[in-house]
């Protein structure tokens, strides 16, 4: 039983981490624009 709780915690932390780094992808490129932007 304990075994099943921690792989279900373990796909919710993998889960979480993906739409973090696809969060953080779709982000990145705003950023270096408007950096590119106060730079010029």
């Amino acid at each position: 039983m304990l075994i099943h709780i921690n792989k279900s915690h373990l796909q919710v932390d993998t889960i979480n981490s993906r739409d973090f780094i696809n969060t953080v992808a779709s982000l990145l490129p705003t950023s270096i624009h408007r950096s590119n932007i106060y730079k010029s």
